[in-house]
């Protein structure tokens, strides 16, 4: 819950969430993290479609496409990681 922050209602005695963020915000990390799924997902199945085809091509089956489905989702996962380091900094600007 970052940028949140809570403020205590004197008369009924509850706390609520108070957001300064813009809804603009919302929509902007809402494309920003789906995508990255989408990312990960993508990385992962051009890899395995690659050692599938070159497993036929080579006949080394299934030793490529287990090769592939790896690099595939290690290549999702830095995109991920880039992405999220990215924003990161990008949060601590002064």
């Amino acid at each position: 819950m970052l940028g949140i922050y809570c403020e205590q209602d004197p008369v009924k005695r509850i706390v609520r969430p108070v957001d300064s963020r813009e809804p603009d915000d919302y929509r902007k990390d809402l494309r920003r993290y789906s995508g990255l799924g989408v990312d990960l997902v993508a990385n992962t199945l051009v890899g395995l479609g690659f050692g599938y085809l070159l497993d036929r091509w080579l006949g080394t089956t299934p030793w490529l496409m287990i090769v592939g489905l790896v690099m595939g989702s290690v290549s999702g996962f830095m995109t991920i990681f880039r992405a999220l380091s990215e924003q990161d900094r990008e949060d601590h600007r002064p």
